[in-house]
């Protein structure tokens, strides 16, 4: 049997190579650690963005609140259909539990809510038909106008 018998240069290539495949490793395991914790970062400004100005730490009071969705409700054209059932949606979620309305706003918050919650459910059963929801909104825009 032959035994075989390395360079010194090829044991140095030998021992360069695994040296180099360490220092790859090192450095993409380095990598990921750090584009990690730029993700997590990232993910924390997104969350620190969301929805600032309307939360249940609004100062809006009911009234005023009410007359912001209702404006936009009426008055904003660029709505699509897809993003004004969203925001229908998502007002009736926040208002339905509403927690800063004065006792005298209680009947008008209630009554708001039912008319939002009747405009939901026709959204949902697909009827584009909201001419009375219409009307009891516009009258309690009026109201709080």
């Amino acid at each position: 049997m032959s035994m075989m018998h390395y360079s010194k240069t090829e044991a140095f290539r030998f021992v360069y190579s695994l040296l180099l495949i360490f220092l790859f490793l090192l450095v993409a395991v380095a990598y990921f650690f750090v584009y990690r914790h730029l993700i997590s970062q990232s993910d924390q400004s997104v969350t620190a963005l969301t929805e600032p100005s309307i939360s249940a730490n609004s100062t809006l009071l009911l009234r005023e609140d009410l007359a912001r969705f209702l404006d936009v409700y009426f008055n904003q054209t660029d709505l699509t259909g897809e993003d004004k059932q969203r925001f229908v949606l998502a007002e009736y979620l926040r208002f339905a539990q509403y927690a800063a309305a004065a006792d005298a706003d209680q009947p008008l918050l209630a009554r708001f809510v039912s008319v939002v919650e009747d405009v939901v459910a026709k959204y949902e059963a697909g009827e584009a038909d909201f001419s009375v929801e219409e009307q009891l909104l516009a009258g309690i825009y009026q109201e709080v106008k």
